[in-house]
């Protein structure tokens, strides 16, 4: 992929929030796994092509509002169903840049982490030109929160309550925005864990 590509593609951001729900592919334990209650994107410029609500298809075991501050409730009476949340999440990110904070969990959390192409993810999480390196003796790197990133290179104050999609979705495209030409564009690969 050469750096003109950048330009050529589109690009969405996505930011999910969370619930624990009872895992129901681990047969007899009350092990838990990550739900999608809310999934957000935006595009490149900024403005909302998806917010839904999700219905958990499990048992939630922690509805985790301390962090987001969604109420089930609501998440039950405006939800729509995963699969076809899944499946418009998919056809808006295929083939196109998929931008993101930590998007490994919200991809997987929406069971389409097999489905996006390395090479068209666009991590702030995972970004080579971002992460830190551990102080020896330990080796690999250490991910930045995106509140760190958006206070380093936007000079802006995010996530001062509650997590908002829509706010880190906007952030971490804004960051992407900001650093996508080619100088930058070999700094999008994840760095390597032995650094």
């Amino acid at each position: 992929m050469d750096t003109q590509d950048e330009f050529r593609r589109k690009a969405f951001a996505i930011d999910c929030e969370m619930v624990d729900v009872l895992d129901l592919q681990a047969a007899g334990s009350r092990k838990a796994k990550k739900f999608p209650i809310k999934v957000v994107i935006v595009d490149e410029d900024l403005e909302v092509i998806y917010d839904v609500f999700i219905k958990p298809n499990s048992k939630v075991l922690s509805d985790n509002s301390f962090i987001h501050g969604i109420s089930l409730d609501e998440v039950i009476a405006h939800g729509i169903s995963y699969d076809v949340a899944r499946r418009d999440v998919h056809e808006i990110l295929q083939g196109n840049f998929v931008v993101g904070h930590d998007l490994e969990h919200d991809l997987k959390a929406l069971g389409l982490h097999k489905h996006v192409p390395d090479m068209l993810i666009r991590d702030t999480a995972c970004a080579r030109m971002f992460v830190n390196a551990q102080p020896p003796p330990s080796t690999g790197w250490q991910k930045p929160s995106l509140a760190q990133l958006a206070k380093h290179h936007l000079q802006i104050n995010i996530q001062r309550g509650f997590h908002e999609p829509l706010e880190d979705a906007r952030t971490a495209m804004r960051i992407y925005i900001k650093y996508r030409h080619s100088k930058y564009h070999q700094g999008w690969l994840r760095p390597s864990k032995n650094r």
